[in-house]
């Protein structure tokens, strides 16, 4: 007879055994890595957005408004959301009215973020002046509805600087 080469049965078993150990083990380790990255894409999205409609500003020498909008999807975008994670604007106050109208220039849209994901904010719109200095201080906290009690937070201040903190309470 030929000798046959591959696995038993039993050092088949052995490895699933042991693969499903492993796999046990490593799965929560990795959803809270998930959920946490989450969180954090969503704070740093935060960031991006409001420092671009500062930069826009001191580069166009014109007022830019960043704003929380419920279709941003849409061709024309509007400032009517009342919740940053469902999208948000950035625009051109061309004729320094603060209404998003015509004349105003869309610079960026930002789309959803993922829905387990949930945003606080005490104003839905920032307007930056061609100084950078935004119209009010603003703090977003980012958390994760399935990450428990803990998120990230990011403050903006008046001079348009910002900062990031990590660890922060969710309500």
């Amino acid at each position: 007879m030929k000798n046959q080469n591959g696995f038993t049965l039993i050092e088949l078993m052995v490895t699933l055994v042991v693969a499903t150990i492993l796999i046990t083990v490593a799965v929560p380790g990795m959803r809270s890595m998930i959920e946490t990255n989450k969180v954090v894409s969503a704070a740093n999205s935060i960031s991006a957005v409001m420092n671009l409609g500062r930069s826009e500003a001191a580069k166009r020498s014109v007022n830019v408004t960043v704003c929380a909008s419920n279709d941003s999807d849409q061709p024309t975008p509007s400032c009517a959301g009342a919740s940053w994670q469902v999208g948000w604007v950035v625009w051109a106050d061309l004729d320094k009215d603060g209404v998003f109208d015509s004349p105003g220039e869309v610079i960026r849209v930002g789309s959803a973020l993922p829905p387990s994901t949930n945003i606080t904010a005490t104003v839905t719109s920032i307007a930056f002046d061609s100084t950078g200095f935004s119209s009010t201080a603003n703090t977003w906290k980012v958390c994760d509805s399935g990450s428990g009690n803990v998120g990230y937070e990011v403050k903006l201040l008046i001079s348009g600087a910002l900062s990031e903190s990590s660890q922060v309470a969710c309500p």
